[in-house]
């Protein structure tokens, strides 16, 4: 269900912030994620290319980032909910622990 994906996989994926899960990147990494560090302009980061139920996605933690939780990301034009469901079974994570998604992201 949940298979690891290289950067060069996922070059050229369009993948956008889904939500926040209240969780940091460990409690992946007990499910087999192995997460990468690199930076950017910002900060360094963690980074975990994962296909979920055939889905190309990501996730992301910025080492600075206060509090313990981790960036889903997902294609653009797959709705939120269907997203977090994906996410939420994988990972064996309940859905109140997404405590941040956009507004309103439908399927196009």
């Amino acid at each position: 269900m949940i298979t690891p994906l290289t950067a060069e996989t996922l070059q050229g994926a369009k993948l956008t912030p889904a939500a926040t899960a209240a969780v940091s990147p460990d409690w992946f990494k007990q499910f087999g994620v192995t997460f990468v560090r690199d930076e950017d302009d910002l900060d360094s980061y963690e980074f975990a290319g994962i296909s979920i139920k055939g889905l190309a996605c990501g996730l992301l933690r910025y080492t600075h980032s206060p509090a313990a939780e981790t960036t889903l990301l997902g294609p653009q034009g797959v709705a939120t909910d269907r997203l977090i469901r994906a996410f939420a079974g994988a990972f064996d994570l309940p859905l109140d622990c997404f405590h941040w998604r956009p507004l309103d992201q439908t399927e196009a």
